[in-house]
């Protein structure tokens, strides 16, 4: 959320020839892969269906490294975002703050379920995106036993999904994809729905997560931009610093401090404002990570293109989604 480390290079790369827009999909030789099994006397044979790759566009000589992002625009785009999410938290009681996190989670899983596609995967999309929105519903209606109930019938109608052949594909890549989709997005965002209902200061300790996440990410874009030299994981994202973490996570150290000081959660307790500002700093540059492992595997750099200057709802929310469940558990053992 709000992140452009690992967009911006922490060090001179070479530049190297790309190729031209419009390059084809990488496609594996036409037509099923047979496979023997093993086994003396092995007569019968089993056909897989291909899957389309894309040549990856994220690595550290690709594009990622030698452009950055529009930062103007990035600014602009985020400004007006937080007007407008703020606007919604002063909307009624709760409802403004569930809209704002169920239309945030909804979009980020159209984008993730689209990437997938575009990846050559099959997915069920249509029950993944009901799933998602079953979850943030039933959390804010029901509560935890509503969130219990969906995933078990979202899983066993992703099994069905297949095994009727609603669509035709591996069941096992499309059960997987599937569930991954409504787990990431739909399941850790219905925290967020949660907390709304989980006592009477939920609104702020979801306004806290928000709060301490985009510290989190303003401070790893400053700290490492500008100091960042010891790379965290290379492979996946090469510009992700530890310097740049370290920023991260002290500026959501501050504003987790400020936020329990003068927002009269917790009793204005500076110490659970301290617990708020360590878990979401440490667990936000693991939402961030795991997103950029994701898109490695898929080959792309941006999930969407929805927020210029950001790339997609995903590309920026991806912290938010580790905070809000980090933030629930932690609520329910300081209350």
């Amino acid at each position: 959320m709000y992140s452009f480390e690992e967009d911006l290079p922490s060090q001179p790369q070479p530049v190297v020839q790309l190729p031209s827009a419009g390059t084809p999909l990488v496609e594996p030789p036409s037509g099923p892969t047979e496979i023997t099994p093993l086994g003396e006397g092995a007569r019968s044979t089993s056909t897989v269906a291909p899957i389309r790759t894309r040549a990856r566009t994220d690595d550290p000589q690709g594009p990622a490294a030698t452009t950055g992002r529009n930062l103007s625009m990035a600014a602009i785009v985020g400004a007006g975002f937080a007007l407008f999410a703020g606007f919604l938290f002063l909307i009624g009681k709760n409802i403004g703050p569930w809209l704002l996190v169920t239309g945030v989670i909804m979009v980020c899983a159209y984008e993730l379920f689209g990437a997938f596609q575009r990846a050559g995967l099959r997915p069920a999309t249509l029950l993944g995106l009901t799933s998602c929105f079953a979850l943030m519903w039933g959390a804010y209606a029901r509560g935890v036993p509503a969130v219990t109930l969906v995933l078990f019938l979202a899983f066993v109608g992703s099994m069905l999904w297949y095994l009727l052949k609603v669509i035709q594909a591996r069941a096992l890549l499309g059960v997987g994809t599937t569930m991954l989709g409504i787990v990431w997005v739909g399941l850790l965002g219905s925290f967020g729905a949660l907390m709304l209902v989980g006592g009477p200061d939920g609104r702020m300790v979801l306004l806290g997560a928000i709060l301490c996440t985009v510290a989190s990410d303003i401070g790893g874009l400053a700290v490492g931009t500008f100091a960042g030299r010891s790379q965290i994981a290379p492979e996946v994202s090469p510009n992700k610093t530890v310097e740049g973490t370290l920023g991260g996570l002290l500026l959501s150290i501050l504003v987790g401090l400020i936020f329990g000081r003068a927002s009269g959660v917790w009793e204005s307790s500076l110490a659970n404002g301290l617990l708020l500002g360590l878990v979401v700093g440490v667990v936000a540059p693991m939402g961030d990570l795991s997103q950029s492992l994701i898109k490695r595997d898929l080959g792309v750099k941006d999930m969407g293109t929805a927020l210029p200057g950001h790339g997609g709802f995903l590309d920026r929310f991806d912290s938010m989604l580790f905070a809000l469940p980090a933030t629930y558990f932690l609520a329910l053992s300081i209350l």
